[in-house]
């Protein structure tokens, strides 16, 4: 339900509120002691703001413009909360993915990549397991 209100959250005024974020993060590591494990999910929410972030710095450097929004860093954080490291990694991947297929056709250049990376984590926690484990076995 968050990723949903914060997508239509940031396709409306290009924000993603730290209200729905910074709990969604809590509520992910306190779920974690039955789902994951606190381990995972701790490691899930580094991976997550880090990736982007240093996609955020990487940007930056090459655009001279913000290139990643504080609120996409700390949703990919929630979303590692929930997921795990993997998880994280895998929904940047898809998100961006769909980002590219529906941006580019509508020859946008700013695009609010908050609903991308709930699309992108959809993907992942429905069928992110099974990609994971054919990726290791292969």
């Amino acid at each position: 339900m968050i990723l949903i209100g914060v997508s239509f959250i940031d396709l409306d005024t290009r924000k993603i509120p730290d209200v729905f974020t910074l709990p969604g993060i809590g509520i992910g590591l306190v779920l974690s002691f039955w789902t994951i494990s606190v381990l995972k999910s701790a490691v899930g929410i580094a991976v997550g703001v880090g990736a982007l972030y240093i996609i955020a710095i990487i940007g930056k450097w090459f655009l001279k413009q913000d290139a990643m929004g504080g609120g996409d860093i700390k949703l990919l954080g929630m979303v590692g909360a929930f997921l795990g490291p993997l998880g994280a990694l895998l929904t940047l991947f898809f998100g961006a993915l769909v980002g590219v297929v529906v941006s580019v056709p509508m020859r946008k250049r700013k695009v609010p990549f908050g609903p991308f990376l709930s699309a992108g984590a959809f993907i992942t926690a429905i069928w992110g397991e099974r990609i994971i484990n054919l990726i290791i076995k292969h």
